[in-house]
């Protein structure tokens, strides 16, 4: 496999309530109740890859 050229910026896709656009990049909501891949008390932001990714993780 070969690596794709990569020049240095990062990208994520993320889909939220309207009522968490202030906050979208806090946390604080994964530090309260924990997440798929984090306990209570650490704070996490989920985001995709590419928007395909992330509608698919809001339609489930």
């Amino acid at each position: 496999m070969n690596a794709l050229p990569w020049d240095g910026t990062w990208h994520a896709w993320r889909l939220d309530r309207e009522v968490y656009k202030e906050s979208w990049d806090s946390g604080l909501g994964a530090q309260a109740s924990g997440g798929r891949w984090n306990p209570p008390g650490r704070r996490v932001i989920y985001a995709s890859a590419d928007p395909s990714t992330a509608i698919l993780e809001v339609a489930g």
